[in-house]
């Protein structure tokens, strides 16, 4: 496990952050730009695949060179800039997996749309898309977005949907969502905190392992959206 570079909001508490080194090496992004609740949101910045990763022309230049003399993916800068409110807040945060493109193409990214033509589109109203889906590792995927869950299951892909995220933290909201507080790495899911606390987490808790995932748990708090853990092979 520890061959991955973990990248995270910097802001997560502390001891989240030593129970993720246990696992590879931390990558933090600071407080940047957008509001202040995502403003160190990894999936605000970065649109993830397995062979490259499409970032925003936000992160600091020295952010960038740390990240490619890290990782093995190629690193593409897009052109857009995150801005302080809704959409452009939200034009890298899209799921890409080896067959699909999930986003909503109205407000991606170019680039993401152009690099991944070649994978089957799914159009998503909700523009934090990423936020509120995390790709799996098998194949399925995990949401909270009943809207999300209906374009899925239309194309036969295995979803886990969580309905009620209304205890999951997000500063300055009501709560936050589902897929910003997960990260996957192979078989091996993390969770910013206790989902079997959350009312309907101990079945999605039972749901995964019986899917044949190895939960880490990385807090006994309630989950924190804090924009996704990204895990990306090192060099």
């Amino acid at each position: 496990m520890n061959d991955y570079l973990i990248i995270i909001d910097a802001r997560l508490p502390r001891s989240i952050k030593e129970n993720l080194k246990e696992y590879g090496e931390l990558f933090e992004i600071p407080a940047l730009t957008g509001y202040e609740a995502i403003s160190g949101h990894p999936d605000i910045y970065i649109c993830q695949s397995d062979e490259m990763i499409i970032i925003s022309p936000d992160l600091p230049v020295q952010l960038v060179k740390e990240l490619k003399e890290k990782i093995a993916a190629e690193i593409v800068i897009g052109t857009s800039h995150i801005g302080t409110r809704y959409p452009e807040t939200a034009r890298y945060n899209a799921v890409v997996t080896k067959e699909h493109l999930i986003c909503n193409q109205r407000i991606v990214e170019p680039t993401i749309l152009s690099r991944f033509k070649n994978r089957k589109p799914i159009h998503i109203n909700q523009g934090y898309t990423r936020c509120n889906l995390l790709p799996l590792t098998n194949g399925g995927f995990l949401t909270g977005d009943s809207q999300i869950k209906r374009h899925l299951e239309a194309e036969n892909l295995k979803t886990f949907y969580f309905e009620d995220q209304s205890a999951i933290l997000l500063s300055g909201f009501r709560h936050g969502f589902i897929g910003g507080t997960a990260g996957i790495a192979k078989n091996h899911l993390f969770f910013t905190g206790d989902i079997t606390i959350l009312r309907g987490g101990d079945i999605l808790y039972q749901s995964l392992e019986k899917a044949g995932f190895e939960i880490h748990t990385l807090s006994d708090s309630p989950p924190i959206d804090a924009g996704s853990i990204l895990f990306i092979e090192k060099r």
